[in-house]
């Protein structure tokens, strides 16, 4: 394959753009100032004793040595319930995939989402729609102490409306969170890793990882700081598995009827495969409902 020159990048004259809107939108949601809640440290807790309607917007921008632009769009609502002592709490994920037209690297995968799919080593794609589906179903105790945490089982499952967006695979796996909210703050982690087990013969099996740690810290009137990378691994490949986010970035939780957490984050990939973009930025919508 032959090599790319690259370019100046001109998708940093998107930033701005993008910026604009997420400030708009922003000023839209909001109505009077909502201070440090409960509100804000349940948005900021996978295993939260809440209704959340997520939706995340990412934006990939220069994606390997070409200059192109992609959007993963993941819908990640939380819903739970409690029986006895136990929490249990669904969260399914749905991604929606605008792929630009690049040239897969060596191990052949799309990154930017959560179990990425696979296609052929130097395969010139272009590809949108629906990504493969995946459910996590945390059980957490329902009187949770200065630690909380929850573990259960990750299920994903071949819904891709194109080859090149899935597996085609059925995969389960392990999942984990564990977490404290000591004062202002909230720091975890969530782990999970996904076998294939039936699906399309004729792609290969797989075994892939994804971690995300987060740390919040509020800063009062419903601001905070944070970071939430995803990080994945692929480790069937034999070239760059890892793809590592660094950055962070700014969170708001705006007083309504229903309290509506905004976040704006940006990172760089520190380490990624040959097809991964080079950063992103991450634009969250997240409607709040506590449970009591």
């Amino acid at each position: 394959m032959k090599s790319i020159r690259r370019k100046t990048p001109r998708s940093c004259g998107r930033l701005p753009h993008a910026l604009s809107v997420a400030l708009a939108i922003g000023i839209l949601l909001s109505g009077s100032a909502w201070a440090q809640s409960d509100a804000e440290k349940a948005a900021a807790n996978p295993v939260a004793k809440k209704i959340s309607l997520e939706y995340q917007s990412t934006f990939q921008f220069d994606y390997g040595d070409e200059e192109k632009t992609g959007y993963t769009g993941v819908f990640q609502p939380v819903i739970p319930f409690t029986m006895g002592p136990i929490n249990f709490i669904n969260r399914p994920m749905l991604p929606i995939i605008a792929l630009p037209e690049v040239t897969l690297g060596d191990d052949g995968t799309i990154p930017g989402i959560p179990f990425p799919p696979v296609g052929q080593p130097g395969e010139r794609v272009s590809k949108s729609g629906l990504g493969d589906f995946t459910y996590q179903l945390f059980l957490s105790p329902a009187k949770p102490g200065k630690v909380i945490w929850g573990i259960g089982p990750a299920l994903t499952f071949p819904t891709a409306t194109d080859p090149l967006l899935g597996n085609e695979k059925f995969a389960a796996g392990p999942a984990v969170v564990v977490l404290a909210q000591p004062g202002k703050m909230t720091l975890g982690v969530l782990a999970m890793n996904s076998w294939s087990y039936a699906g399309a013969e004729d792609r290969e099996d797989t075994n892939q990882f994804m971690l995300q740690y987060f740390v919040s810290y509020g800063l009062g009137d419903g601001w905070s700081i944070g970071t939430q990378p995803l990080m994945t691994a692929n480790w069937k490949t034999d070239g760059k598995r890892w793809l590592v986010p660094i950055g962070g970035g700014i969170n708001k939780v705006f007083k309504s009827k229903v309290p509506v957490q905004v976040k704006l984050h940006a990172y760089w990939h520190a380490a990624r495969p040959e097809s991964a973009s080079n950063w992103q930025l991450m634009f969250t919508v997240q409607p709040v409902i506590l449970m009591h």
